[in-house]
């Protein structure tokens, strides 16, 4: 299963990297890859990467509920 997690992993940093072009770094989108990626790295054992990952992903969340532009009441 190996070569099927580095594909996923290959994949994945392709997708941040496009989407990366398209939004703000801290877009929700590009969290949800990180957090995909996050999760490959944990199966693979991989946890500093992983929690890097982890901690971007709930960076991300709580910049998203502090931006002005956030109409979200909840």
């Amino acid at each position: 299963h190996r070569g099927e997690y580095d594909l996923a992993i290959e994949h994945i940093k392709k997708a941040i990297s496009i989407i990366e072009q398209v939004f703000d770094p801290e877009h929700n989108k590009i969290a949800s890859f990180a957090n995909n990626l996050a999760d490959v790295y944990s199966i693979q054992a991989k946890y500093t990467a992983a929690t890097e990952l982890y901690n971007r992903q709930v960076y991300t969340i709580k910049s998203v509920r502090n931006h002005p532009t956030n109409t979200n009441t909840e």
